[in-house]
């Protein structure tokens, strides 16, 4: 009986993760965040070749995507993009004075409101670690989930971002 060979591609911990973030961020409204996932990924893997850099930041910064990646919404329905347009236009109205609102704040279901700070991995020397900003909203991410009543919430948990 012959074994097919494995692709090194396939064992390989770094793009085993990417296509995992590609897979789910690739053609969402968050692919940005797939692109920088991408630009680490490819930088790290290019010191790996040259031996600048030892293997075990591999499994860590592997594992550092994996945990973003499970913060970050899984669904990108009607209810998503109702909540980025609400959050975007209050950011947009209130960075008009000499505040500024992140440029990168997602909506995300859940079972209470809350704030989170989610830092996108980062690897080198120099670099600047960004981060997302998680609104939780409670509900599902159907339209029907949508409780206007609640949504002062909303004004709540962004002016977390404004204090950080």
């Amino acid at each position: 009986m012959i074994v097919p060979r494995r692709e090194r591609h396939k064992q390989d911990p770094l793009s085993q993760i990417l296509d995992k973030v590609t897979q789910r961020l690739g053609s969402s409204p968050l692919s940005c965040i797939c692109g920088k996932v991408e630009e680490v990924v490819l930088m790290l893997q290019q010191d790996l070749q040259h031996g600048l850099v030892a293997q075990d930041v591999v499994g860590w910064l592997s594992s550092s995507i994996a945990g973003m990646l499970d913060h970050l919404p899984h669904s990108f329905g009607k209810r998503f993009y109702f909540d980025f347009w609400m959050i975007d236009a209050l950011s947009e109205e209130w960075s008009q004075g000499g505040i500024q609102m992140s440029p990168m704040i997602v909506p995300k279901p859940s079972k209470h409101w809350a704030h989170m700070s989610l830092p996108l991995a980062s690897y080198g020397q120099g670099t600047t670690t960004h981060v997302i900003d998680l609104v939780l909203i409670p509900g599902d991410d159907r339209l029907e989930e949508i409780d206007l009543l609640a949504y002062p919430f909303l004004c709540h948990e962004l002016g977390h971002n404004i204090l950080f």
